[in-house]
């Protein structure tokens, strides 16, 4: 429900957006022209940081003090005589960068004679062609410089505050502020955006933000910015939008060195780079096909990849960009021939690769045993060739794999890499559930989750949001609203049907978690679809729809028998566990595998009696007598 005043009325008040934070620049504008010998001042910055914003204000606040004011853009400006009629003047040009030789030397002679006071907006920064007269303005201090820098975050929930006119969420604040990076021509194209569209609606009198989206306007905006980039910076600017951060060593030094001078690019640590404005990167992949996204992918796997063995670049990354959206029947193909290929040929380095894409797939549609096997050899080929990053990644899918047949003895690498600490982490959570610690499990996949978001890693972001709504009804909220703006930078039918799932968690939809275990079916992924049609079950229980839940129930009992050994929480929701409370299947989930009440409680920090009362009330749920039982009664 929207509440709270007219979205329509907010439009309007964006097209003339108010000045905040920077009055301490006008007031002391005020008061140099108070001083009769004052000349003026240049304004300076980065486009979008509001340059011409606070121009403007001070040319106001000018009037008010009596000066007749003249406003000019970067036009050729020999007859600007008529312009200063005499009296006290001031004369504002706009984008002063942008003058011609004789226009410059014009404003030049304006400001040496003192015929007015000068205020000039100029765009900063390497590569900018700035006039040698206008040059001189601020070098030989004719006129004073001020430097404008982005808005910082505080500044810019200041802004949002008096155009919203209104409360306002806190994770549509940050990203905002993380999108925007405080330039405020790309804020405001950003927060027009999504009040056209509704993404950026009132709910209960709260601003809330659905997504973000990236409108025509914007791509223009920024597309203008980079014109005069030549082809291997446009490349370079596309493959850090697909793929940041990435190795700095993976970008031709002379096209980095171009990049970071223009300041387009960003360090981070020692050997990674990303775009330094995020609304590029958003622009950027707005614009990609999905063959460009596949030939930029290639170049992502490439550091595994030993140098005569470049060729299999294209087959390996096709298969991965198909693996993340759920494409399984497109995928398979493509990995059945890589791999068969790699035995055929002798190639064990593309044995490898194609071990852990057969390992990824076999998870996707529920094989696991088969999974665990391929990962292991994956695992022991990398070992041999010294490639620890492609053994790290099999260890862990190995990890996982089996961790979702209730086995958690399997070993993992300690030490990940750049781009790995996510899939560690999430296959240390999938342990953590074999042995019957949901709480451990949640805790480490939110630590996934922030992991994958700092890196900008978002298949594994999701993958880890969605591992939290396989494993716990606790997040869905969080995790329905997460993904469903994670489905802006991942695309496919998968991400379709996780947002679908997780929504219907979070609100008790029967519709919406039928509708993605159809999705999850249809795409052969029977594990995914046999978790979703047990979840609608335990909810129809709830809701003492007897019928339909024993109809969900049977769809994903048949699915899960397609898929080997599959032991997760969320196909326990389909028998009686459904009822449980979350304290009551953490506690009964340790119990059935053989804790006691006592270590129940140290782990939990509860006293004993405590964990008692929830076994007693779980039994009667379950219809068990005692904990003996509780195995049987969880598996369904």
């Amino acid at each position: 429900m929207t509440a709270g005043g007219s979205t329509a009325a907010v439009i309007a008040s964006t097209t003339s957006w108010p000045f905040v934070s920077r009055h301490a620049a006008v007031d002391q504008l005020e008061t140099a022209l108070a001083n009769p010998s004052y000349r003026g001042l240049v304004i300076a910055g980065e486009a979008g940081v509001g340059k011409s914003r606070l121009a403007a204000e001070c040319a106001t606040r000018a009037e008010g003090l009596g000066f007749t004011v003249a406003v000019v853009k970067a036009i050729p400006l020999a007859g600007l005589g008529p312009l200063l009629p005499g009296g006290r003047q001031l004369l504002l040009i706009d984008d002063a960068h942008l003058l011609d030789d004789a226009s410059a030397a014009v404003v030049h002679q304006i400001v040496v004679r003192r015929q007015a006071v000068v205020i000039l907006t100029m765009r900063s920064g390497p590569g900018v062609p700035m006039p040698a007269s206008v040059l001189s303005l601020w070098k030989d201090r004719l006129l004073d410089r001020l430097d404008l820098e982005p808005f910082g975050s505080e500044c810019v929930n200041e802004l949002l505050d008096a155009v919203l006119a209104g409360p306002i969420d806190g994770a549509c604040r940050r990203d905002l502020w993380e999108t925007s990076r405080g330039n405020l021509l790309y804020l405001r194209e950003l927060v027009q955006a999504a009040l056209d569209t509704g993404d950026l609606h009132r709910d209960d009198g709260l601003w809330r933000l659905k997504r973000l989206p990236i409108s025509q306007r914007l791509c223009e905006l920024v597309e203008s910015e980079l014109v005069d980039l030549d082809r291997a910076e446009h490349r370079a600017l596309d493959l850090l939008a697909v793929g940041e951060p990435i190795e700095a060593r993976l970008i031709d030094r002379d096209v980095l060195h171009s990049l970071e001078h223009r300041g387009l690019t960003t360090a981070v640590g020692t050997d990674l780079i990303r775009l330094k404005q995020p609304v590029h990167g958003h622009v950027r992949r707005r614009r990609m096909t999905l063959a460009t996204r596949l030939a930029l992918a290639e170049v992502e796997v490439a550091p595994e990849v030993p140098e005569q063995d470049k060729s299999v670049l294209h087959g390996l990354a096709q298969a991965m960009a198909h693996l993340q959206a759920g494409a399984v029947a497109e995928a398979e193909p493509i990995v059945a021939a890589g791999y068969q290929s790699a035995l055929d040929q002798r190639y064990p380095s593309h044995q490898a690769w194609w071990a852990l894409l057969r390992g990824n797939l076999a998870v996707l549609t529920g094989q696991l045993t088969t999974a665990t096997t391929l990962y292991a050899e994956g695992a022991a080929v990398a070992k041999d060739l010294g490639m620890a990053g492609l053994r790290r990644w099999c260890l862990t899918g190995r990890a996982i794999a089996a961790a979702q047949q209730g086995e958690a003895s399997a070993a993992l690498d300690g030490e990940p890499g750049a781009f790995h600490e996510a899939e560690l982490l999430r296959a240390q959570a999938w342990q953590a559930v074999a042995v019957g610690n949901l709480e451990l499990a949640r805790h480490q996949l939110h630590l996934a989750v922030k992991n994958a978001e700092a890196a900008k890693a978002y298949a594994q972001e999701a993958a880890a949001w969605h591992d939290l709504v396989r494993i716990s009804a606790t997040a869905t909220d969080e995790a329905a609203a997460a993904l469903a703006q994670l489905s802006d930078h991942v695309d496919g039918e998968l991400m379709v049907a996780r947002v679908l799932q997780a929504r219907g968690m979070a609100i008790g939809d029967l519709g919406l978690l039928v509708n993605a275990a159809d999705r999850f079916a249809a795409m052969n992924l029977p594990l995914f679809a046999a978790e979703a049609y047990a979840m609608a079950a335990g909810k129809a229980r709830l809701q003492e729809h007897r019928r339909r839940a024993e109809g969900l129930a049977a769809r994903a009992q048949d699915l899960a028998a397609r898929c080997q050994q599959a032991r997760t929480p969320a196909l326990e929701l389909a028998g009686p566990a459904a009822t449980l409370t979350t304290r009551e299947r953490d506690v009964t989930a340790l119990a059935a595998r053989g804790l006691s009440s006592k270590q129940i409680a140290e782990h939990f920090t509860l006293s004993v009696r405590t964990v008692d009362s929830h076994l007693l009330r779980a039994y009667a749920k379950l219809g068990v007598r005692g904990r003996n039982e509780l195995a049987t009664a969880l598996a369904w």
